[in-house]
């Protein structure tokens, strides 16, 4: 016989009574699961999804401030990982990631060299890549 276990459905807010309709109000295991799915910079569409409610639950009055805390110290989290990889693949020698982290921390940029001559209405402008040498000697400045 193949029986399927079915998994319990964590519980993500406790439901408070009202004289209208029950709150949802987010739990530990909530905020928590926020947390962990805006490391991965999921979108508030996508948490909502998985903690089975609308966008709108989750930024409601109710729960706006805790769904906001724990979506920005998980996204803080995000961040610090990937930037802690990008470096670890720097560091392996990706030039390619060596060039992106240097344009994007350390106001590196592909040098140009522009040349115009001309008289009247004739302008020539010649446009000329960096070499790699023109690279490593401004590093060394």
């Amino acid at each position: 016989m193949n029986q399927q276990v079915e998994k319990e459905k964590p519980n993500y807010f406790d439901e408070v009574s009202t004289k209208g309709r029950k709150k949802l109000i987010l739990n530990a295991v909530g905020a928590a699961t926020i947390e962990k799915l805006a490391s991965l910079m999921c979108t508030d569409e996508e948490i909502a999804s998985v903690l089975g409610v609308c966008v709108d639950t989750l930024t409601n009055r109710n729960n706006g401030k805790t769904f906001s805390e724990y979506k920005k110290r998980g996204q803080e989290t995000g961040k610090a990982s990937l930037r802690r990889w990008q470096f670890d693949t720097a560091r392996r020698g990706n030039a390619t990631m060596q060039i992106f982290l240097g344009k994007n921390y350390l106001g590196q940029s592909d040098k140009t060299e522009v040349e115009t001559s001309g008289t009247d209405n004739n302008i020539t402008i010649n446009v000329t890549a960096a070499t790699p040498e023109d690279i490593e000697s401004d590093d060394e400045e």
